[in-house]
């Protein structure tokens, strides 16, 4: 949406300004800074480990305050220099919010599903996205501009009826019809920033993705739970060195109880500030991964062959049980884990 937000941009250099393609790439070039600027702070904000939810928030920020500045600076004539700030802002937004893409919405996928997904995301976001909404802009604006040219329907009757000297202006009133959509679309695009960022600064954008394994395995002492319940991952590193632990099989089941009981400890703090956290065990869920573990695994196997409710899991499964617990209708669950696993886990405790 901010990107086809150009579109305004460019009917306002072009149509207002007289801006040739020579000075329009200029602009173009001053959004290196802010691209720039957006590199450095993400390679820092992801090596000292800071909440990916604040370098969202900054991307989006800086998007609403290009376009702030532009609503205001909108007149019919303007130095080239004036666009030097909102230029930088609009680099900054778009290169973090496009890191932040990857950082969020790639991040612990497997490397050759990542690369067969990365054309489509470059497609989508560049092109296709980019492209239907500079086209939907430009045709809103087109209609605020006919509306506007109405609304000044007078000025045109009282010049024609003083003298015809005045018929000079009438490209004044067409130059001002302009601004006026633009800056009244400029506002819609504003308020509709000014929701994300109201979304981003109060909801979480984080999920808890346990396993099944998690409820599996030896049961731990309260020493125990109690360390991986509240500890963070450093120290928690430093105590289980101490467990002899001897098959990686081990630690994994111990790293999903952990997220277990972290999400379980966590609730407390987490409801003073007003959001909810919750954690999901899937099963066995059909992946290139599990299907690669269904070859060599005879316990992987076993538990899709005998599934309570007859199939192997799908993603599908997990993004409906996410869509519901970040859903209003889930406002009452926090601080607890769902199960998401066919059944599977109920029974192997059983059987043990």
């Amino acid at each position: 949406m901010f990107m086809g937000t150009g579109s305004i941009q460019s009917i306002y250099t072009n149509a207002i300004l007289g801006y040739n393609w020579k000075i329009n790439a200029s602009l173009s070039l001053m959004t290196m800074p802010g691209m720039v600027i957006a590199g450095f702070v993400g390679f820092h904000w992801t090596k000292h480990k800071l909440p990916i939810k604040m370098y969202i928030f900054s991307g989006f920020a800086a998007y609403v305050l290009n376009y702030v500045i532009l609503y205001f600076m909108m007149v019919p004539d303007l130095s080239i220099d004036w666009f030097l700030l909102p230029q930088l802002l609009n680099g900054y937004g778009m290169c973090s919010l496009f890191i932040a893409i990857w950082l969020y919405g790639l991040n612990g996928i497997p490397q050759n599903d990542m690369l067969t997904s990365v054309g489509s995301v470059m497609v989508f976001r560049s092109f296709i996205a980019t492209a239907f909404f500079s086209a939907l802009f430009s045709w809103v604006q087109y209609a605020l501009q006919w509306q506007s040219v109405n609304n000044l329907a007078f000025y045109f009757d009282a010049a024609i009826m003083n003298t015809y000297s005045q018929v000079g202006n009438f490209g004044q009133v067409q130059l001002g019809a302009i601004l006026a959509a633009n800056k009244t679309l400029l506002g819609y695009v504003i308020i509709a920033g000014l929701a994300f960022l109201t979304f981003i600064f109060f909801h979480q954008l984080g999920i808890f993705i346990s396993s099944n394994s998690g409820y599996l395995g030896r049961a731990l002492t309260e020493e125990e739970t109690s360390a991986v319940a509240t500890l963070s991952a450093d120290a928690l590193r430093e105590q289980v060195g101490n467990w002899h632990i001897r098959e990686s099989g081990e630690a994994y089941v111990l790293s999903k109880r952990a997220n277990r009981l972290q999400v379980a400890s966590s609730a407390a703090r987490w409801g003073r500030k007003g959001a909810r956290i919750v954690s999901i065990s899937p099963g066995v869920i059909s992946t290139p991964m599990s299907k690669k573990e269904q070859e060599t695994s005879k316990q992987m196997a076993f538990m899709i062959q005998n599934t309570p409710v007859g199939r192997i899991g799908t993603p599908e499964d997990i993004a409906n049980t996410v869509e519901f617990l970040i859903s209003p209708a889930a406002g009452f669950i926090s601080g607890t884990d769902i199960l998401v696993d066919g059944g599977i886990t109920t029974l192997l405790k059983g059987m043990n």
